[in-house]
């Protein structure tokens, strides 16, 4: 299959990459869209091994056993495990919940929002702590800490992603350049 891998210096470039085979309980999905966020933002600029994203949307190419979800059904990532040299993460729900289990222990540990804390479980919350920065930056006529220019290559990396799924083909974000003022 053919994935994006981001090389560094905000450089995106595709590489092939052996289809994974699903284990018991798992799924593979055929990934239609994907979303990228600001956690991605370190591997854009500092390049990484990984496939980019993990907010998908597609349909279950293949089954492990012990699975229910027939093979052909569509939808969204909602729970991604991740599975490592150190251990294997089950993110629930990005701000919410993720379980870590270590290489070689029986139990694992559990990061979940607090009840009461609603800057750790709710999307706009978060956003505003990271909207306050910003302002202030532009009050002292400052660059801020994340540049529109990042905001605008997200867009149109979006943008192209959604061109590429309604017409089936690779769509370049190549002219994608944040304009000048």
């Amino acid at each position: 299959m053919t994935v994006p891998k981001f090389e560094g210096d905000g450089i995106i470039r595709f590489h092939e990459k052996d289809v994974p085979v699903p284990g018991a309980g798992l799924l593979l999905l055929q990934v239609g869209a994907n979303a990228l966020c600001g956690s991605e933002r370190g591997q854009f600029y500092d390049g990484s091994k990984v496939t980019p994203g993990h907010e998908g949307a597609g349909l279950v190419a293949a089954a492990g056993a012990e699975t229910t979800t027939p093979v052909g059904t569509t939808g969204a990532v909602f729970l991604m495990e991740i599975n490592g040299a150190e251990g294997r993460i089950a993110i629930d729900d990005t701000v919410k919940r993720y379980t870590f289990h270590r290489r070689g222990e029986e139990t694992g540990k559990v990061w979940e929002a607090g009840y009461f804390n609603d800057f750790e479980r709710e999307f706009l919350r978060i956003f505003d702590r990271y909207l306050a920065p910003m302002l202030e930056a532009f009050k002292r006529d400052e660059e801020p800490p994340v540049h529109a220019r990042a905001g605008y290559r997200a867009l149109a990396l979006a943008q192209a992603a959604i061109e590429s799924h309604e017409t089936g083909r690779r769509v370049s974000v190549a002219d994608a350049v944040y304009p000048s003022r």
